[in-house]
C-alpha cells in the first residue's frame, strides 16, 4: 500500500509539474505574439489613414481645378459725361457677347449690347439716363453649328451715372436742322449745338436735360446770352421740340 500511494504521488506531481511547464510556455508564446498583434492593429490603422488621405485628396482635387479655372471680370464705371463704360475679360471659346442693364442685382434685365467680335472687351452705354444705378451683365456666347451656347455669365459692380461738371445753369433752348457747316467747322449733326460763345466757349462739353451730351461748335445771329440752338435730324422734331427751359451742365 505505502509503495502504490507513494508511486501514485509521485506521478501526480510529475503530472503537475508538466501541467506548469506547458501554462508557463503558453504565457510565453502569449507574450511574443503580443507585439505582432499589436503591430497588425497598428497596420490596419496606417491603412485606413492611407485610404482617408488618398479620399481627402480626390475631394480636394476638383476644388483645385476650380481655383485654377479663369477667373472671368466684368466692370462698369460712368465716364462723368452722361455714359457708362463696361469693360469685361476675354473669355475663352467665346464667339460674342452680349450686354444686359437692369436696375436691380438680382435680375438680368434688358439686352443693351451684343457683337459677335470675340476680342471685342468693352462698350459704351450712352442710353443710361443720369442720376441712376445700374447693374451689368455680360455673357460670352459661342455660336457653332447654328446652335448658340453661353460659355460664361459675368456681372459688374452697382454704377450710379453721375456727371463731373464745372457749373450749371438753366438755358432757353431751340432747335434748328438743315445740315451744313458749323462756325467750327465740323459738319452739323446730332450732338452739335449753336451757343453764345461769350458764355460757352466753343469746343466746350456739355449735358443737357432732355438732349443728352453734346458740344458747343456753332453759333447763331439770334443766340446771344443763355440761349442753345440744338440741332436735330429733322424739321419735326425741331417742331415738337418746340423752346424749352432746360439745365445745361458744363463738364469738367
Amino acid at each position: 500500500m505505502k509503495i502504490t500511494n507513494t508511486y501514485n504521488g509521485i506521478i501526480g506531481f510529475v503530472r503537475r509539474s508538466a501541467m506548469m511547464a506547458l501554462c508557463v510556455a503558453v504565457a510565453s508564446a502569449m507574450l511574443v505574439a503580443a507585439p505582432t498583434a499589436v503591430f497588425a492593429d497598428s497596420g490596419s490603422d496606417t491603412t485606413e489613414a492611407t485610404q482617408a488621405d488618398t479620399a481627402a485628396e480626390q475631394q480636394k482635387a476638383p476644388a483645385e481645378a476650380a481655383a485654377k479655372a479663369p477667373a472671368y471680370k466684368a466692370k462698369a464705371k460712368a465716364d462723368g459725361k452722361s455714359q457708362i463704360k463696361v469693360s469685361w475679360s476675354k473669355v475663352d471659346g467665346a464667339s460674342g457677347y452680349v450686354v444686359y442693364r437692369s436696375n436691380k442685382a438680382s435680375k438680368r434685365g434688358k439686352k443693351v449690347y451684343s457683337t459677335n467680335n470675340a476680342s471685342k472687351k468693352s462698350w459704351k452705354d450712352k442710353k443710361a439716363l443720369v442720376g441712376k444705378k445700374y447693374y451689368y451683365t455680360v455673357k460670352a456666347i459661342s455660336k457653332e453649328d447654328g446652335k448658340t451656347s453661353t460659355v460664361a455669365v459675368i456681372k459688374t459692380k452697382k454704377v450710379k451715372n453721375t456727371l463731373k461738371y464745372t457749373e450749371s445753369f438753366t438755358a432757353k433752348t431751340y432747335a434748328y436742322s438743315g445740315g451744313g457747316t458749323t462756325a467750327s467747322g465740323k459738319p452739323a449733326k446730332v450732338g452739335r449745338v449753336a451757343v453764345d460763345p461769350s458764355v460757352i466757349e466753343l469746343g466746350t462739353w456739355l449735358y443737357i436735360e432732355g438732349y443728352g451730351l453734346c458740344q458747343a461748335a456753332d453759333t447763331g445771329g439770334s443766340i446771344k446770352g443763355n440761349k442753345i440752338d440744338l440741332y436735330m435730324n429733322s424739321f419735326d422734331e425741331c417742331y415738337d421740340w418746340g423752346v424749352r427751359d432746360k439745365t445745361v451742365y458744363i463738364l469738367d
